[in-house]
């Protein structure tokens, strides 16, 4: 989401994302009728955007990963048409748009900004614990994922993926158990970030720089609004 000049959050591809704290985010959906998006939502429209194969790379080897090679703030979006619009090349994992089932295009769901879901999730309610801050890879091992696990599961909605590193991002333990998605243009990484790309926690006090532990001090927190299902 983006800030416009009344302050109220706006879905426009212009302006840099609002970057903000966990509570001004859920706010800021709320005061035009929308809210955070859940963990379980994000990983539904993840799974959905895997599932199409014009979302992976060269020979669908990799998927899209999103800006992750800049060393600046998050960036706008000067021309809709581009895929790469402001990554400064035409090709390769860091096109900024997915594609949906549906065809329509989404922007952004993996790199420039990382963004909120609704969650609170805790590293220490995993076996093995999950709160100690490093990345782990979306692999099918003991070391990162294991096939089955419930941190697998939460974090990708499948029960097992494959056994090589396909660019779906990393995830990383923290102890406040905020939870954020898809990763940031100043991870400097290709793999870091993604569509899967998680954090529980590995942020700054001001919730608005990730991951803490890498001490990159560089605002890079947004959010994105869902409109609520009416029953």
């Amino acid at each position: 989401m983006k800030k416009s000049d009344s302050g109220l959050a706006v879905s426009t591809p212009n302006r840099k994302p609002w970057l903000a704290d966990k509570t001004t985010a859920a706010a800021a959906c709320a005061n035009v009728g929308y809210r955070l998006p859940t963990n379980s939502e994000w990983n539904a429209v993840a799974l959905e955007i895997f599932s199409t194969t014009a979302n992976w790379d060269t020979k669908k080897e990799t998927l899209i990963t999103g800006y992750y090679s800049g060393w600046e703030e998050p960036i706008e979006v000067t021309d809709e048409s581009d895929p790469y619009n402001g990554v400064g090349q035409q090709k390769g994992s860091e096109k900024r748009t997915f594609t949906l089932a549906s065809g329509k295009i989404i922007w952004d769901f993996g790199g420039n900004a990382w963004e909120w879901v609704s969650d609170t999730i805790y590293g220490n309610s995993y076996t093995p614990d999950l709160s100690s801050n490093y990345a782990r890879t979306y692999h099918n091992n003991n070391w990162d994922m294991a096939p089955g696990s419930k941190q697998l599961f939460d974090f990708t909605g499948m029960t097992s993926v494959d056994k090589k590193d396909v660019y779906m991002g990393q995830f990383f333990g923290g102890s406040t158990g905020k939870v954020i998605r898809g990763g940031a243009v100043c991870m400097h990484g290709k793999g870091f970030t993604g569509i899967f790309a998680a954090n529980i926690g590995d942020i700054t006090a001001n919730e608005m720089q990730a991951p803490a532990s890498w001490s990159l001090n560089t605002n890079n927190v947004g959010f994105r609004c869902v409109v609520p299902v009416q029953k």
